[in-house]
């Protein structure tokens, strides 16, 4: 019998070479989403066949990425030891707080995804992270090393939003939890401010705004040194504008979510999803119809969920009033859900002493 020679065909690769092929693409170096590599284990492939004498041209398009991957400035890319060791990292630390989640849910199904205490350190660990991956941005004839790092904090606070919609979901209390803590509340209300600010930065039951401007200042502690130390002053106050717009935006979107949970309404979470999903992607499919440009209507997009792409654009007197209408926002919203707090702890506590 006759054997039969095998060809290499490079049409047919398995789907994991193309994968990887892809994410190789030098377009995808010096960014901080450069940090959702370390989920693919494909990148080992070109340590895993130069180790076994293998010739990657044959079978993967190796290129330069890796080289020049930094985290920190460490060329993490450049030895199989130092990107495994931040792989098993990352892969640990995200299985560590999946587990976490997973526990708390299954000893008590009603509870919060993490506690207050526990997102303070999943909001530290997931900065860090990323952060380490922003501070070597792309710099090409049309990119000064400025702008370069302003495009990095641009991609990171859109990771930050992504970040602080799931902390929202995961610690904002729902209507029966929240009308227990206003009925403690009521009950205690001859010593109410006592240890008020401790129960909103730890309770269990309390709303979740007061722990969410936490992570969001534990976020700007480790994002602020970063950019105060840019060489370059050009982008350094439309960086600053932009943090700070991100967080105003952030809260609305917490306090939203916590008075949709408190309604009276069936599927309360699908309200709250659907509106804070409607703050987020409606403003910016309108404007973009109206042909609103952020480099041209900069005051309505500073007022959306990315201020970031107009901020560059704007003067300092429509920053000013775009963050005193967030005030104005938070203000009337924090304190229309205060009301409706103190009318849920007085009916309850009336409807548990008629019932005694």
């Amino acid at each position: 019998m006759k054997k039969i020679k095998r060809k290499y065909f490079p049409d047919c690769q398995s789907s994991s070479f193309k994968i990887t092929n892809i994410l190789q693409d030098n377009g995808y170096n010096h960014y901080p989403t450069d940090w959702l590599m370390l989920f693919h284990p494909g990148i080992l492939l070109p340590y895993l066949i130069n180790a076994n004498s293998l010739d990657p041209g044959d079978i993967y398009n190796q290129g330069n990425y890796l080289q020049g991957w930094l985290w920190f400035y460490l060329p993490i890319g450049a030895k199989t030891l130092s990107l495994m060791s931040l792989m098993v990292l990352n892969y640990g630390l995200w299985s560590y707080w999946a587990w976490q989640g997973l526990k708390r849910c299954f000893h008590n199904p009603s509870a919060n995804l993490f506690s207050k205490q526990q997102s303070y350190r999943l909001t530290a660990c997931f900065e860090v992270m990323i952060l380490g991956f922003a501070l070597n941005p792309q710099v090409h004839q049309w990119m000064s090393y400025a702008k370069g790092v302003f495009e990095n904090l641009q991609m990171l606070l859109v990771l930050n939003l992504v970040l602080f919609l799931g902390l929202i979901a995961a610690l904002s209390p729902h209507r029966q939890t929240l009308q227990d803590w206003a009925r403690y509340r009521h009950q205690q209300r001859n010593s109410r401010n006592r240890g008020l600010l401790k129960d909103l930065l730890w309770g269990e039951k309390s709303p979740a705004l007061v722990a969410i401007a936490l992570n969001l200042a534990i976020a700007s502690v480790i994002l602020l040194p970063w950019i105060i130390l840019w060489s370059d002053s050009e982008f350094k106050i439309p960086a600053l504008w932009a943090l700070l717009l991100n967080m105003g935006f952030i809260l609305v979107c917490a306090t939203v979510a916590q008075l949709m949970l408190l309604m009276k309404a069936q599927k309360r979470a699908v309200w709250a999803t659907t509106t804070v999903g409607g703050l987020i992607i409606l403003p910016p499919i309108i404007l973009g119809f109206l042909s609103m440009y952020p480099n041209k209507t900069t005051a309505l997009w500073l007022l959306s969920a990315f201020p970031w792409a107009s901020v560059e654009h704007s003067v300092g007197i429509s920053v000013a009033f775009a963050l005193m209408a967030q005030s104005l926002v938070l203000a009337v919203l924090n304190f229309r859900l205060r009301r409706k707090l103190q009318k849920a702890g007085e009916s309850a506590t009336k409807a548990l002493l008629s019932g005694n």
